[in-house]
């Protein structure tokens, strides 16, 4: 991976994070590969690797510094930037210095920090007392906070009473169909609505196919992230597909 990194055979994508009742692109996501020979790896094939010897801390880095640069080189251009969401693993997200080092970075390159969301992993959560401490101190620094697959296990509800995050991203789970739907419309219903109240944005991660747009339109869920829309991108027709949306 160390010498992976060197030959830049990491690549980053940008999957759009689609609003369907404006019908415009509201963010992306940065989404990582290993672009080994002429293969594709994905991030499930290394990632956990990486996390059990700490070269995460170098990917996570390594995509949040391109993104400042993405984000410099659009507003360098006049082209409107959209915030882009970044996973944060919790090893990343209880280390003061990498804490530090994302503010130092994003003042080094002089990128608003609205337009660079932190994603972190839902198993962060199972420590409370660092997720709150870590999650505040981003929060003082003045990042936005995204709380991936919120109710798929150690997420709660309880959390949202003490935790300023921005963003729930409802995990791809709830979009599954089986019996009890009218048993999961009224939950998915309820997170939004809550979440509305809450002023926190609601997304819905895994969409793919029109029938689930049209039960996320009918429990108020106004943006969706997913294949429907639009599979992962290079950077470039990323910024395409953005500039043909104006």
């Amino acid at each position: 991976m160390e010498l992976a990194l060197k030959n830049n055979e990491f690549k980053i994508f940008l999957q759009p994070k689609y609003n369907i009742v404006q019908n415009k692109i509201v963010g992306a996501e940065a989404l990582i590969r290993w672009q080994k020979n002429s293969k594709l790896i994905l991030p499930d094939k290394f990632l956990p690797d990486a996390v059990k010897n700490n070269f995460i801390t170098k990917i996570d880095y390594f995509v949040f510094e391109n993104i400042c640069l993405l984000i410099k080189n659009w507003l360098s251009r006049n082209i409107w930037p959209v915030p882009i969401s970044i996973n944060i693993d919790k090893l990343d997200m209880y280390n003061d210095k990498f804490i530090e080092s994302l503010n130092a970075t994003i003042k080094k390159y002089n990128v608003p920090i609205k337009y660079v969301e932190l994603e972190i992993t839902e198993n962060a959560t199972e420590n409370f007392n660092l997720f709150s401490q870590a999650a505040n101190k981003l929060k003082n620094f003045g990042f936005k906070l995204s709380m991936d697959d919120f109710g798929s296990g150690y997420s709660s509800l309880s959390f949202l009473c003490d935790i300023p995050v921005d963003t729930l991203k409802l995990d791809k789970k709830f979009l599954t169909v089986h019996k009890n739907i009218n048993r999961r419309k009224i939950v998915i219903e309820s997170i939004i609505s809550m979440a509305k109240r809450l002023n926190v944005n609601a997304i819905a991660e895994g969409v793919e196919t029109q029938a689930q747009v049209d039960f996320l339109k009918s429990v108020g869920c106004e943006i969706i992230q997913g294949y429907y829309f639009s599979p992962a991108l290079t950077f470039k027709d990323f910024e395409k597909k953005l500039l043909e949306a104006d």
